[in-house]
């Protein structure tokens, strides 16, 4: 009997088969991932500084330090032979960036731009009413302006006549009395920058130069120049004479011979400061005060 045999059975297909990863690739791509993630928030930090102006100094250190991230996580992958495609991205994003921020600020906003243009003096000099009288218009324009009323502002300082008074000066030895003088409380008012309030690192604190002479004049217009006595001394700066996180407060006493006629005008010379040119006010006679006392912390004839 003779056996019939079938077609041979066809030999199974050969299975598609995963290529196993190098250890060595994952290995390098665990490494990779932290620093890449770095890259990224720094990137972004650097990106959302730029519309601010008072963080604008920040935009090129955070891209700076983007790149390097990204540079060391292509590094780390190309030695292992990994995908270099977002490191790539985030080595060539965070390079546009810091190039724009060095080559051509106005790509990253008119703020940025601003923020890296060299600090030109502000030599202008502003009235700004006091919160009482913000409605008042007529300041602006007057040449004296009225003391009660409003400050005047050059640049970041502001200074007010925070008060006028008539007082004994020091009686010295063969004296009867104490003459009496004109004293005048100016107050000084300086605005923090962005950089010094995030770094923690504040300005030498304004100190008043005795050099600049004040002038104060009366209605019939007989001028009387300051009087040498020295002042409180500025207080200390940092949060110790701050009104608060963004402002340095100095207060200096300023002593004239005591006029007879009321109606004053105040000129401050803005070089006592660090500023330039005159700050005018007028010193109503109600605003002046009649003290029995001398002002502690003065000290002269």
């Amino acid at each position: 009997m003779v056996a019939v045999l079938g077609p041979p059975a066809a030999a199974p297909a050969d299975q598609p088969t995963r290529p196993v990863p190098f250890p060595h690739r994952t290995i390098a791509g665990n490494r990779a991932a932290p620093i890449r993630i770095a890259g990224l928030i720094l990137l972004g930090g650097a990106v959302l500084s730029a519309p601010f102006e008072s963080l604008g100094f920040l935009v090129r250190p955070l891209a700076l330090l983007s790149l390097a991230a990204g540079l060391t996580a292509l590094w780390i992958l190309h030695r292992a032979g990994g995908r270099l495609r977002s490191s790539a991205a985030l080595t060539g994003v965070s390079a546009a960036v810091l190039a724009a921020a060095l080559i051509v600020p106005s790509l990253l906003g008119p703020a940025y731009e601003a923020a890296r243009e060299p600090a030109r003096p502000d030599t202008d000099i502003r009235v700004v009413p006091l919160p009482a009288y913000a409605h008042e218009v007529d300041q602006s324009a007057a040449d004296w302006v009225d003391a009660r009323r409003a400050t005047l502002q050059q640049g970041r300082v502001r200074v007010e006549v925070a008060e006028v008074w008539i007082g004994p000066s020091i009686q010295k030895e063969g004296r009867d009395s104490a003459p009496s003088r004109l004293f005048v409380r100016v107050r000084l008012y300086r605005s923090r920058t962005g950089a010094e309030i995030v770094s923690g690192a504040f300005a030498a604190p304004l100190v008043w130069d005795d050099g600049p002479r004040a002038t104060v004049r009366d209605s019939a217009g007989t001028a009387f120049e300051q009087l040498p006595v020295r002042p409180t001394a500025a207080r200390p700066g940092g949060a110790s004479s701050a009104a608060n996180t963004s402002l340095d407060v100095t207060d200096t006493i300023l002593a004239f011979e005591a006029p007879a006629s009321a109606g004053l005008r105040l000129e401050l010379p803005g070089a006592a400061w660090g500023g330039s040119g005159a700050f005018r006010f007028a010193l109503s006679g109600d605003m002046i005060q009649n003290r029995s006392t001398r002002p502690a912390g003065t000290r002269g004839s």
